[in-house]
């Protein structure tokens, strides 16, 4: 059965004005209020880290020691594995309990935070033709 392409321009047309997710959603430009001295201390914060992380690997790679291989390898899959459960812990929280309108942390945690509840798969399940 083919499509008829005025029904798909019109439904292309009616949904494309209003952003359902992302940087042009009404919700996320409403927390985009950053500062441009907020902008420049994010940048200085990556740049930073980039860098002690780098000189931190350069020390811990001189240090290294062979025979401690096995328990380097079980610490670094038991703390992938216990920050993975954290996190998840923490974006299940706020998915299902959090709200903008939260005391204190609302507006951080989803300015941080992008996505709602409401539209945690939206990315994932864009509504398509038909």
């Amino acid at each position: 059965m083919k499509e008829d392409p005025i029904k798909a321009k019109a439904f292309d047309e009616a949904h494309t004005r209003v952003a359902r997710w992302g940087r042009n959603h009404p919700g996320a430009k409403e927390l985009n209020d950053y500062t441009n001295g907020q902008q420049l201390l994010g940048v200085f914060s990556v740049v930073s880290n980039a860098i002690l992380s780098t000189i931190a690997l350069i020390y811990l790679a001189r240090m290294f020691q062979w025979r401690y291989i096995t328990s380097v390898v079980f610490a670094t899959g038991l703390g992938m594995l216990v920050a993975d459960m954290l996190s998840g812990f923490v974006h299940w929280f706020a998915d299902s309990y959090g709200t903008i309108d939260l005391p204190v942390v609302g507006k951080v945690l989803f300015t941080i935070n992008v996505h709602t509840p409401k539209c945690i798969g939206c990315e994932l399940y864009p509504v398509g033709h038909g």
